[in-house]
C-alpha cells in the first residue's frame, strides 16, 4: 500500500489521517497520521464497502466518508468506525446518480453536494443532498447551469458552490 495508480480523490480528517481513492488499484486507502502506515479501506467490488473506480472523496465534521463510486454508479458512506452504506444509488432521475464523479460537503448546512455526468460527456448536474442521501435540490444541470462532463466540487465556508466543468473548460460558482 502506498504506491499510487492514478489517484483521483483525496480527503483529510481532522486528525491528520489521509483518504486516498485510486482508479486503477480500484481501492481506497487511508494513512495513519502517528504510525505513517496506509492501511486498504475499501477494495474492488459491487458490495456495500466496495468500490469500482473510486473518485471524488469528502469528510464531514464528524469524519463520516463520502464516496463518489462512479463504476457502481453510487455514493457510499463510510462512519468512523468503518461501517459502510450506500446513500445514493443508480439512476437518471433527480435523486440517484449515473456516474458520479466528485462529492462535497457542506458542514455549515450539514449537506452534501454530488457531480454526476448522468453517463455522458455532454451532459451533467449537480444535486444537492442530506448527510443520509436524502435528495434535497438539483442545483444545475446541462439545460440550467450549463454543466458539460463536470468533475470536481468544492463547497467554501461561505456555503458558495465551486464546480470544474470539465468539457466547457471553466469553473462555475453557484452563490449561497
Amino acid at each position: 500500500l502506498g504506491d499510487f495508480e492514478d489517484p483521483c480523490g483525496i480527503a483529510i480528517d481532522g486528525s491528520g489521517a489521509v483518504y486516498v481513492s485510486e482508479l486503477s488499484n480500484v481501492r481506497i486507502t487511508k494513512r495513519d497520521p502517528q504510525s505513517g502506515v496506509w492501511s486498504l479501506i475499501a477494495g474492488p467490488g459491487s458490495g456495500v464497502g466496495q468500490v469500482a473506480y473510486p473518485c471524488g472523496l469528502a469528510l464531514d465534521s464528524a469524519t463520516n466518508l463520502y464516496v463518489a463510486d462512479n463504476g457502481n454508479n453510487r455514493v457510499q458512506k463510510r462512519t468512523p468506525l468503518g461501517a459502510w452504506s450506500v446513500i445514493i444509488s443508480n439512476g437518471f432521475a433527480d435523486g440517484f446518480v449515473r456516474s458520479v464523479s466528485g462529492v462535497a460537503v457542506d458542514t455549515n448546512a450539514g449537506m452534501l453536494y454530488v457531480v454526476d455526468s448522468t453517463g455522458g460527456t455532454s451532459t451533467g448536474r449537480v444535486q444537492k443532498f442530506t448527510f443520509s442521501g436524502q435528495f434535497v435540490e438539483k442545483i444545475g444541470d446541462y439545460n440550467n447551469g450549463g454543466f458539460l462532463n463536470p468533475r470536481g466540487i468544492v463547497v467554501d465556508s461561505s456555503t458558495n458552490v465551486y464546480v470544474a466543468n470539465f468539457n466547457a473548460h471553466n469553473v462555475m460558482m453557484r452563490d449561497a
